[in-house]
């Protein structure tokens, strides 16, 4: 990173997240924001795809 503060979550961005995750995780991927927020928002989107992927099978 250059050195220009971190970005804040907005709470738009984590509610986005938690309700579409494929969607708002890739802007996550924006420089400025931490390894934990975009671990935090993989492992969510990826919970949320086995999720589908499961009930799609049944």
């Amino acid at each position: 990173m250059d050195g220009a503060e971190p970005r804040r979550l907005r709470l738009w961005l984590i509610l986005g997240v938690q309700i579409l995750p494929i969607l708002f995780f890739w802007f996550l991927l924006r420089p400025g924001y931490s390894h934990h927020v975009r671990l935090g928002g993989l492992l969510l989107m990826l919970y949320n795809l086995i999720v589908a992927a499961v009930r799609l099978s049944h």
